[in-house]
């Protein structure tokens, strides 16, 4: 290619050259980002592309999954791509990331549409209501101790099996039982 600024008529350029340029005029034009390689022969990840980040600001070109609102026009092709998803931001001007802080991604699917969210933080003991149960035994006297209260169960019954019924109860201090795996929590980015 010449040295000017300026291809005329019958210069040769190289290809990589044009498509370089050609990348540059449709990323501006259109809003999109190519998937190709960059100069230094890195992969550019697409626009909305989620990727864990071990640092504490994201990098140039990426954010972090907070659920912050941010601008529909400064984010526009981050824009086109999730839209209101993660949230409307303010319903006109502003939209919302992904909130990815004390939680794990999971593929959508027919069940988990985009940008759903659900699962519980812990198991509290209330959640498990007091309820009966049958007590088979057969013969002779029989006992059942109840743990942290309920009902406690005396039957004789000479002639053979007999069933009776006992409430478990729930008399105990709900406290939360922490139910995550193992971790070490890193940050999500996503591409802007």
């Amino acid at each position: 290619m010449p040295n000017s600024s300026d291809v005329s008529a019958g210069d040769n350029i190289l290809a990589s050259q044009y498509n370089n340029l050609r990348k540059d005029i449709f990323d501006k034009d259109t809003g999109h980002t190519h998937t190709g390689e960059t100069d230094k022969g890195y992969p550019v990840p697409a626009v909305g592309s989620i990727i864990m980040f071990g640092g504490s600001t994201a990098p140039e070109g990426w954010l972090i999954c907070d659920g912050s609102a941010i601008s529909r026009t400064t984010y526009s092709r981050l824009f086109n791509v999730i839209g209101t998803t993660f949230g409307a931001g303010d319903g006109s001007t502003t939209f919302n990331l992904p909130n990815l802080q004390n939680r794990f991604p999971m593929g959508k699917s027919g069940t988990k549409p985009l940008g759903s969210t659900g699962g519980n933080s812990g198991l509290y003991i209330d959640w498990l209501n007091s309820h009966h149960h049958s007590i088979p035994y057969s013969g002779a006297i029989a006992e059942v101790q109840p743990a942290g209260g309920g009902t406690q169960v005396w039957r004789y019954d000479p002639g053979g099996t007999d069933w009776d019924t006992g409430n478990t109860g729930n008399s105990v201090e709900p406290p939360t039982y922490d139910i995550t795996n193992p971790y070490q929590a890193v940050n999500y980015i996503i591409k802007y």
